[in-house]
């Protein structure tokens, strides 16, 4: 008579010990979390063309990525450049100084990621400004 309750006890419990609410690590994702994304800056340059401007280019990974630049010079904030879909910028110079590039990139995660530029020393002539 024991035998016969134990075997379906143990089966019972052998059942509710393999069921569980959390998700398995092998399980698949959903089609939407395969397809996107994690937007990321992997690489961002600073470059001064001639002392008459600064060339800043971008590469990143996600989807729909935009970006925005903020423009140092001399360690403080001169310029904003808004989001948009340009992955490069080309920044005429009228100043002399020390120049650093922040760049701002979001996806379609809407997650902001932020990556600076070494910093680039800019002599602007003074027959230069004169000339423009």
């Amino acid at each position: 008579m024991k035998a016969k309750l134990f075997i379906p006890v143990v089966a019972g419990m052998l059942l509710f010990a393999g069921c569980s609410n959390k998700e398995e690590a092998s399980s698949p994702k959903k089609a939407s979390e395969q397809s996107e994304v994690k937007t990321e800056l992997t690489a961002v340059s600073l470059k001064n063309f001639g002392n008459k401007r600064l060339e800043v280019t971008t590469k990143a990974k996600g989807t729909d990525v935009k970006y925005a630049y903020y423009i140092h010079k001399d360690n403080k904030l001169f310029k904003k450049i808004s989001y948009s879909k340009d992955s490069s910028l080309k920044f005429p110079l009228k100043e002399s100084g020390r120049y650093k590039v922040r760049v701002f990139a979001k996806g379609s995660d809407d997650k902001k990621v932020v990556k600076s530029t070494n910093a680039v020393n800019v002599v602007v002539d003074d027959k230069d400004k004169k000339d423009k």
